[in-house]
């Protein structure tokens, strides 16, 4: 979504899917954002209009570029590194951008100072997958453990950013459940995520977990 909710950002392509936009009441054509030969998926739009969103790259891995929305709209890469980074979700004012990397020989989950990305902050220790951050920007919501790995925990750290240095608390666990994917969290605290279910079942339900 874009800030001001009349928008949604989407992947759209076959085999190669690049980044479109469209109006969310859906009127008028979707207009493309990006033309590369690699898949994109969107991240997060930050509040000045910058589109965060990975790009998987043979020769790089999956890297994390930079488009602002207004203006020229010329793309550029924000974190790369020789291994992957992804699912980037800005922070609600702005200043940290979250995201997960395989850096360190596992995934973990990271903040990185927003615009200039010289600081980078890891958040977990133990594995950290597809970062959410609270409506208030006061804490992040991570996952455990991916869907191959039989689900996992969705745990709540806080994040102190007011001083020069942010203060990072232990995780604390809120739920569990085979969820699959990314997924969001609406202004009142409702999570939105896609739980995973039997092969055999015929149709896929969306849960709200309080």
């Amino acid at each position: 979504w874009t800030p001001d909710g009349r928008r949604v950002i989407y992947t759209s392509g076959v085999p190669i899917g690049n980044l479109f936009w469209r109006a969310a009441d859906g009127t008028g054509n979707e207009e493309r954002l990006t033309t590369s030969p690699n898949t994109q998926v969107a991240g997060s739009v930050s509040p000045d209009g910058t589109l965060a969103y990975q790009e998987h790259d043979p020769k790089s891995g999956v890297d994390i570029w930079l488009l602002p929305l207004h203006g020229s709209r010329q793309a550029r890469r924000f974190v790369r590194t020789p291994l992957n980074e992804g699912n980037p979700k800005f922070s609600p004012d702005g200043r940290w951008l979250a995201y997960q990397s395989n850096v360190s020989g596992r995934v973990e989950t990271y903040i990185m100072a927003f615009p200039d990305g010289r600081r980078r902050i890891p958040i977990t220790k133990g594995g950290g997958f597809f970062p959410i951050w609270s409506p208030d920007g006061r804490e992040l919501y991570i996952r455990t453990a991916q869907p191959a790995d039989g689900g996992g925990n969705m745990v709540a750290v806080t994040i102190d950013t007011t001083g020069q240095d942010p203060k990072i608390g232990e995780p604390r666990v809120l739920f569990s459940g085979p969820f699959q994917g990314n997924g969001d969290i609406a202004p009142d605290g409702r999570f939105l995520l896609l739980r995973a279910t039997t092969r055999e079942a015929s149709t896929r339900v969306i849960q709200l977990v309080l």
